[in-house]
C-alpha cells in the first residue's frame, strides 16, 4: 500500500469527471475533450510561481511548528470542467529550514453536476484516509523569513493497486487485475467511489478504480500562520469494474488536470492568535474537529 497525504489531492477527480460525463454526454460546445482509451494521463501545466496578489507576507523569522488545516482546490477537465476541494490536517515541526511533516487526509468533496450527477467518497474509504498518517522530512523551506519558498519533493501516489515500481508499472485493468488491491476493504478491487447519475442509472451505483497521481507543490510561507501556493498534477486511471453497466460510458474518458490548482494552509492550534479547532480541549486536533471548523478557517 502506497503512502497518501497532501499529495493525494487528485483522488477521485478522474472518477468524478467520468461519472459527470456519463450523465451529461459529449457536450459539443466543450473543448479539449479527452481522447478516450483506457486510462489517460492528465497533464498538469506549469502554473509558475505561486500567485501572491492580495497576499501579505509578514517580514522577519517564522516558525510554522504546529497544526494546520490545508485546503486544496484541484481543477480538471473531462469534456466538462470540474473542480474538487479537499482538506488535510498537517503538523509541522520546524528546525531552521528542516521540516518534519505529518499529514492526514480528512475530507474530499468530489465535484457534482447539479440535478444530473452526484459523486461521494464512501465511509469505508474515508476511514482509510483518516487513520493513515504520512510522514515526510527534509529541507522543504528555502529560508526562515517570511516569503521563503515551500517546495517539498514531488511524489507519486498509487491507489487501488500494489506496484513494484509505482512510478512506471502499468495499473491493473478490468481484464488484468493481477496487481489490484481492495484498499478500502469493501470486497471490490481498487478503491470505490459512489455515484448517483439520475440521467442514466437507477439509484446509487459504484465504480471500482485504480489511480496514479504525481503532485508537485510550489508554495510561499506568508507567516508563522499561513502558507499559500500552486500545485501541478498528473493523473492516470483505470476502471476495474462497476456495480451496473449504466456507468459503462465512464470507462475510457481521459482526464486533464488543468493549471490553476492551488492550496492554502492555515494554523488551527490557537498559537499566534490563530483559530483554535481543538473543540474538546484535549491538546490534539482530529479530522472531525477540522471538518467542523472549515467555514471558520477558510470562509467556505
Amino acid at each position: 500500500m502506497n503512502s497518501r497525504g497532501l499529495r493525494s489531492v487528485v483522488l477521485g477527480l478522474g472518477v468524478a469527471s467520468c461519472v459527470a460525463v456519463t450523465a451529461c454526454g459529449d457536450d459539443e460546445t466543450s473543448t479539449n475533450a479527452g481522447s478516450g482509451g483506457g486510462g489517460g494521463t492528465g497533464g498538469g501545466g506549469s502554473a509558475g510561481s505561486p500567485g501572491l496578489d492580495g497576499e501579505t507576507i509578514t517580514p522577519g523569522p517564522f516558525d510554522i511548528s504546529g497544526s494546520f488545516a490545508v485546503q486544496a482546490v484541484i481543477k480538471a477537465r473531462a469534456i466538462i470542467d470540474l473542480d474538487t476541494t479537499q482538506y488535510f490536517l498537517v503538523t509541522f515541526d520546524q528546525n531552521g529550514t528542516h521540516l518534519d511533516v505529518a499529514t492526514r487526509t480528512c475530507d474530499i468533496a468530489l465535484p457534482s453536476v447539479p440535478d444530473v450527477a452526484e459523486v461521494v467518497i464512501p465511509d469505508k474509504l474515508r476511514d482509510v484516509f483518516r487513520r493513515d498518517v504520512v510522514m515526510t522530512a527534509g529541507d522543504f523551506v528555502s529560508g526562515t523569513d517570511g516569503g521563503a519558498k515551500y517546495t517539498p519533493p514531488a511524489e507519486v501516489v498509487v491507489l487501488g493497486a500494489d506496484l513494484a515500481n509505482p512510478a512506471t508499472d502499468p495499473l491493473p485493468t478490468e481484464a488484468d487485475q493481477t496487481n489490484a488491491v481492495d484498499q478500502d476493504e469493501d470486497g471490490h478491487p481498487g478503491v470505490t467511489v459512489e455515484a448517483d447519475v439520475a440521467a442514466v442509472c437507477q439509484g446509487w451505483q459504484k465504480l471500482y478504480v485504480a489511480l496514479r497521481t504525481t503532485v508537485t507543490l510550489d508554495g510561499t510561507v506568508l507567516s508563522s500562520n499561513e502558507i499559500v501556493g500552486d500545485m501541478e498534477a498528473t493523473l492516470e486511471q483505470e476502471i476495474l469494474g462497476m456495480s451496473d453497466p449504466c456507468l459503462s460510458a465512464s470507462d475510457g474518458i481521459e482526464v486533464e488536470v488543468l493549471p490553476g490548482s492551488v492550496f492554502r494552509a492555515r494554523r488551527i492550534d490557537g498559537a499566534n492568535d490563530s483559530t483554535d479547532l481543538d473543540a474538546n480541549s484535549d491538546g490534539a486536533i482530529d479530522c472531525e474537529e477540522l471538518t467542523a471548523g472549515v467555514e471558520t478557517v477558510f470562509g467556505d
